[in-house]
Formats: structure tokens, sequence, C-alpha cells
């Protein structure tokens, strides 16, 4: 069933208190358990004199009016799917209703005033791994996966930002950098010799797997597989060396991640063979079971020095 178009004559944008607002559109409290996101326009005054972001904006505002209906129907619980369309008199997409998540994004819990405890975090990723082998058997492919886009409630995953999600013939266009396969990146720097990337491959199922395992070793470690720091290198040429944390020229992150040897040995090898080999797999879900996080002896660290 095509999802429901409620028609809004003019949105007044101060009728609803806003809960969090970014570059491309509002989140609004609609009634209690009940949010709406509302897109930008491109004459909003928050691109006024910013050209580049009016033409952004215009692009999306085109772009929703098919993707955001042919959303699939019947999608797993796990995904924080629009519930109904919010459109103009003339029938233009202005956003779209969902329920209300309670609780805290993953990227909460990435820091060492507020990490869980390796038993917690693997009881967490274990779920996280059946939500997103969920979504991929419905044909979705979540695209911009990162801890800011997947919920905790309840101790239970749920994604959230559905509308950049990728089905049918829409791609996903988002992207966090630190968060997606380098081999579907450019990295690079603009005129003013800033970090700047690009898009180059559309995700895939196993990027959305590169980054589920980004998510697991922000929660485990507390820093991502280009933490730390090397000497005379920036982020922009430590990706396109293939620099990450293991390699010996990086200064490990002592005072903010835990030290590799803490956790199974097991997951850091599979850290290892995804980030500093380059393999790309589904990694086994066996892996995050908690009665496996213990502490113990970890022969890779050893070779690394870490």
């Amino acid at each position: 069933m095509p999802l429901q178009r409620i028609r809004v004559p003019s949105w007044d944008p101060n009728r609803f208190p806003v809960l969090d607002m970014g570059g491309e559109a509002t989140i609004y409290k609609m009634k209690e358990g009940l949010l709406g996101k509302v897109y930008h326009l491109p004459s909003d005054p928050l691109y006024a004199e910013r050209p580049a972001l009016k033409k952004a904006a215009e692009v999306r505002i085109k772009e929703i009016q098919d993707k955001l209906p042919a959303f699939p129907e019947n999608v797993p619980s796990c995904i924080v799917a629009p519930a109904a369309l919010l459109v103009t008199p003339k029938d233009t997409v202005l956003g779209y209703l969902m329920r209300q998540v309670s609780g805290r994004t993953l990227g909460t819990y990435t820091r060492k005033s507020a990490a869980l405890s390796i038993p917690s975090a693997c009881a967490v990723l274990e779920k996280l791994h059946d939500a997103l082998s969920e979504v991929h058997r419905a044909g979705i492919i979540v695209g911009d996966l990162n801890e800011n886009n997947v919920m905790l409630e309840n101790g239970m995953p749920f994604f959230i930002d559905a509308d950049s999600m990728q089905y049918g013939s829409f791609i996903c266009k988002s992207y966090t950098a630190l968060a997606t396969d380098p081999a579907h990146l450019k990295a690079s720097r603009n005129s003013q010799g800033l970090p700047e990337f690009a898009l180059v491959q559309n995700h895939t199922e196993l990027s959305d797997w590169y980054g589920f395992l980004v998510i697991a070793m922000r929660l485990l470690v507390l820093t991502d597989p280009f933490g730390g720091e090397c000497r005379g290198e920036d982020l922009v040429k430590r990706i396109q060396s293939k620099r990450t944390i293991f390699d010996k020229k990086v200064a490990y992150p002592r005072t903010v991640a835990r030290p590799l040897s803490s956790l199974p040995r097991e997951i850091v090898e599979i850290f290892w063979a995804v980030f500093q080999e380059g393999n790309r797999f589904i990694p086994d879900r066996a892996l995050f079971k908690a009665r496996q996080a213990q502490r113990r002896r970890n022969t890779k660290m050893e070779k690394t020095n870490v």
C-alpha cells in the first residue's frame, strides 16, 4: 500500500518543537512518539548567499519526489521508516512522518567516559549484525552506515535516516568518510589545500559490512581504523597510502583508546584482515557473542607493538 499523503496547506516551522536541525532538514516532534522530518527548501534563508548548498537543496527536493513514495513496504522493524508523507496542496513532498525512537545513538558510547564494557558492546554488535542482515535480505543497503545513524533503544539497534538508504533504482549519495570503504572514496585536497572526499563507487552490501566493522571498532576500541597520528601525514594521505592504526609508523592513541590486546584475539584479527589487509567479507556473527568477550593474549598486537 502506498504511503499516506498528509496535505499541509502551509508549513509553520514554529508550530512544533524542534528536536534537531541539520544542513538538509529539520526534525520536529509532532506529538508523543511521532516525529516529522521536513526538508529545507532552496528558498530557505539557511542557503542565502550559499549557491552550492542552494543547488544541492534543489536537487534533493527533486529527488525525494520519486524516492520517498517508492520506499519499500513491509521493511524490517529495525528501520525507522517513513510512516506517511507530508505534502503541499499541489502534492509536492516536503518531508515525512516517522516513529520516535527513544535512547541514544551508538556514537554516544564511543568515548571512554560513556563506553560500554566489552561484553556489553559485543552484545550490541551481535544484535546489530542481525539487524543489518535483515535489512539486506529486504533488498535495502544502508549506505551511510556510521555510529550516529544507529540508535539504541532498550538494547536494540535501529537505523535512522532511512531516506538516505539505497533501494530499487535509488542510490545512496550520503557517506561519512571515516566509515566508508576507502575503495569507494577519492581522497584529495581542494584549491585551499583542505581535505576533500568524494564517493566514486556506489555503496554495496559489503561496504555496509565495512561500516559495521568501523562501528565495532569504535565501540570496542574507542577509535577508528585511521585513529592515532602519523608524523607528516594527514587523513587524506593516510587513506591514500592505506596507513591504518595497525601500521608501526602510527602512534597509537593510548589516552583515548582501549589497548587492542584487551579484545578477543579473533575480533582483532578481523579488524586486521579488513582494515590493514583490505579484505572484504561478512564477519561471522559468532565473533561477537558476549561469552567470547574475555581478555586474551593477542599475538597480532605483539607483532605490531600496539
